[in-house]
């Protein structure tokens, strides 16, 4: 006697049903996910919680005043999600500078009138990750980005100069 692929009754040889291997496909794709999420890089992210390190912040061609009104102990958040990225360490400014083009055609920094370029050094606890810093284990931070910020005297514009890591 010769078996059928499928029977009258959906099962396959007469012995498991669709329903049966649907149910174990959608099993295993669970059990799969629940692995990925609790066990799958686990090493790698126990090792870097809890980093803390340091960025500078360049704000470029800004008021004396806006420089005096950043200072240590400020905390600082992100102006869109307002996420806390850090406390303020440091801040120095010097006098802002740009290239300017001469009659010659030729190029020199010269200083811009009452105008200062303002460094903030910001320490933040968070997470490090294959070389990727985020600030609260959820903002990343990378050099050379925009970052639009604000204090409790201040919101501002700056980009990320720097990042080192303490430990």
């Amino acid at each position: 006697m010769k078996r059928k692929f499928i029977d009258e009754k959906g099962r396959f040889f007469g012995v498991v049903s669709i329903i049966d291997i649907i149910v174990v496909a959608v099993l295993i794709v669970l059990a799969a996910a629940v692995y990925m999420r609790f066990f799958a890089n686990e090493e790698s992210v126990t090792a870097a919680e809890g980093n803390t390190f340091t960025y500078e912040v360049k704000v470029r061609a800004t008021r004396q005043e806006i420089a005096d009104m950043i200072q240590i102990g400020d905390q600082l958040y992100d102006e869109e999600n307002e996420y806390f990225i850090g406390t303020v360490t440091g801040v120095n400014s010097e006098p802002a500078m740009q290239q300017m083009q001469l009659m010659d055609g030729t190029y020199v920094n010269a200083p811009v009138e009452n105008r200062y370029d303002v460094y903030i050094e910001v320490e933040t606890e968070g997470l490090v990750s294959n070389g990727r810093y985020y600030a609260g284990r959820s903002y990343e931070v990378s050099v050379n980005d925009s970052l639009q910020f604000y204090s409790k005297y201040i919101s501002t514009t700056g980009i990320i100069w720097s990042i080192n890591e303490l430990g």
